[in-house]
């Protein structure tokens, strides 16, 4: 018994000691607190109490973290006062540190509840703090206040008017959780809600009679679409189709959907509302300078593309205006011309699409309507500039995998199947990788093309990309004929010589389940000279979760052990992409994979 025990201890000590050697936020450590599901319980909390209370302020994250992560239930019920006591303390009014406070706060506000005590007051003080991260961890926790009217109209006050938009998602978690409280209540919201999710004007009359119905007033019932912009009705469109694959009636994730419901209509709102204290002419005049300075520089150099990047928001620090700053650079790219003075071809008409390639694609960027009739007046000039080609076909892209495209109306088949023979490589291989744009109308057709490609263009990087676009159109459904020709080539390629060809067809066996695909990648694996792109599949072993047998993910975890220990990262074969992310986030897939002792 004793000798169970000790290696109980051991695995939470592995585990927390684990989640302690990453930065808070990433995968390895997010990986390693998923764990403690899995593991004692008691001895979680034992360990989690011991680094709260060392001293060191990151160890006090890990282990309020740690105690968050277990399900409530499961906590011995004697341990609770000590967690409130503990926490109580990093909750307290001398808590300097705000990431140490929004990890406390989550797990007091628990212990309260476990002792029957009503942090209300708590919370709402903390729906004020100064950072966000506090006020964020509020808005989660709102659910545990005993009466929910005075905190529904808290959430609703950071909905509307918060300043950073992952509180104002926080406070959608926090509202939905709270709504579900009451079963009645959260029928008829989730089923209003539910109604709406194929019509943009009317999912945001949804929410309106939902905010109405929370604040106690009448139901205003049915009523005309509300007036929203091209822009707004767009983003709406695209936030919601993302919705329409849940279970709905599931009860069980009635407050996910809730709250994801909540932040799409109520975010797309604030980002699309008038933002009058932002300088958007002083935005504008930043826009132009960039372009300016970047028509300087060769059309489809890794310069240009650096310095156009810029006018992506900065993900890391998202802010309401994000929207306006994009869709102005939009304007701006859309108002380059072919017939500027003084600059020669194709230099505006280059830079104005590779600067929509990257905002539509990497900007989240409205006027989707504006894009798609400016690609279609380009295409009405036949213009035969393998820059200017690539970059209309990745906007194409960027605009399909949004939902924003219409596959019938702009007719991509005819650019897709067209552009597969154009005499630039570059050209080719982008429309390789844009396979899946034309839908299912000429599936059959786009596949003969890809897998002449494969087998008879001269350039590899050209067989390469027809393999991932072929292996792209293989996970999706097709026609018969279209579909068993596209699966015999993907299963001949599994035995490619090309290793990036093979890594592209054993990416669509893995996520496809094809027979002996989990086989064939550990042989990949124990080979001497693995690809990035073959350890990167690894990464779609998420898809077995529920069926990887405990002897292949113990295979995995060695194969992938013995790369790190062989300085696979350092190696001559890294890619374009760096090693140590590819190489720590297969071994977190794992972690995350791992059976339950």
């Amino acid at each position: 018994m004793f000798g169970r025990k000790a290696r109980r201890e051991a695995e939470v000590s592995e585990v927390l000691g684990r989640a302690r050697a990453h930065p808070a936020g990433s995968l390895p450590r997010i990986a390693a607190l998923d764990e403690i599901v899995r593991l004692d319980a008691k001895i979680v909390v034992e360990q989690a109490l011991v680094f709260c209370r060392g001293g060191r302020p990151d160890d006090a994250v890990v282990g309020l973290q740690a105690l968050a992560t277990v399900p409530a239930p499961l906590v011995p019920r004697d341990r609770w006062p000590e967690i409130g006591q503990v926490t109580g303390v990093l909750c307290g009014p001398g808590q300097r540190d705000a990431e140490i406070l929004a990890a406390a706060l989550p797990v007091h506000a628990s212990a309260m509840v476990a002792q029957d005590q009503d942090p209300a007051d708590l919370l709402r003080a903390m729906f004020r703090h100064e950072d966000g991260r506090v006020r964020a961890a509020a808005a989660t926790s709102a659910a545990a206040a005993h009466d929910p009217v005075p905190v529904i109209s808290a959430l609703l006050a950071l909905l509307d008017e918060d300043p950073r938009p992952e509180v104002a998602t926080a406070a959608a978690t926090g509202l939905a959780h709270t709504i579900c409280r009451d079963p009645s209540a959260a029928e008829v919201i989730t089923a209003l809600f539910a109604a709406h999710l194929d019509d943009p004007g009317q999912a945001v009359h949804a929410w309106n009679r939902a905010r109405a119905i929370l604040l106690g007033g009448p139901d205003p019932g049915d009523g005309p679409d509300p007036a929203l912009s091209d822009d707004l009705h767009d983003e709406l469109r695209e936030r919601l189709a993302s919705l329409r694959g849940l279970d709905w009636p599931d009860h069980q994730i009635r407050a996910q959907v809730m709250g994801m419901f909540i932040d799409a209509v109520n975010g797309s709102m604030r980002r699309y509302a008038p933002a009058p204290g932002w300088d958007a002419p002083g935005h504008r005049a930043t826009v132009r300078d960039l372009l300016q300075r970047a028509r300087s520089l060769p059309p489809g150099s890794d310069g240009r593309e650096e310095l156009l990047f810029r006018l992506v928001p900065d993900v890391s620090a998202p802010a309401w205006t994000d929207r306006h700053a994009v869709n102005i650079a939009v304007d701006e790219a859309l108002a380059l011309g072919t017939d500027a003075p003084g600059v020669e071809a194709p230099g505006p008409d280059a830079l104005g699409v590779e600067a929509l390639a990257i905002l539509v694609s990497f900007g989240h960027a409205g006027r989707s309507r504006r894009i798609r009739a400016a690609m279609a007046d380009l295409r009405a000039r036949r213009p035969d500039d393998p820059i200017v080609l690539a970059a209309m076909l990745r906007t194409y892209s960027g605009l399909a995998s949004r939902g924003l495209l219409d596959p019938a109306a702009d007719r991509v088949d005819e650019v897709v199947l067209d552009l597969l023979e154009h005499e630039n490589a570059k050209v080719r291989a982008t429309a390789a990788t844009s396979s899946t744009l034309p839908g299912n109308a000429v599936a059959g057709r786009i596949a003969v093309r890809l897998i002449r490609l494969i087998d008879q263009d001269p350039d590899p990087a050209v067989r390469a990309d027809a393999a991932l676009g072929l292996a792209s159109m293989g996970e999706a459904d097709r026609p018969g004929d279209a579909d068993d020709l596209i699966v015999e080539a993907l299963v001949r390629l599994l035995d490619d010589p090309d290793p990036v060809i093979r890594a592209h067809a054993l990416t669509w066996a893995v996520k496809t389940d094809w027979p002996g695909a989990l086989e064939r990648l550990l042989e990949e694996l124990a080979g001497p000279d693995v690809r990035w792109e073959i350890l990167s599949i690894v990464q779609n072993l998420e898809a077995h979760i529920d069926c990887l047998p405990p002897h292949l993910h113990k295979e995995f975890t060695a194969a992938v052990a013995r790369l790190d220990e062989s300085g696979w990262t350092t190696g001559p074969d890294s890619g374009e992409d760096d090693p140590r992310h590819i190489l720590a986030d297969a071994a977190a897939t794992l972690q995350f994979l791992a059976p339950i002792r």
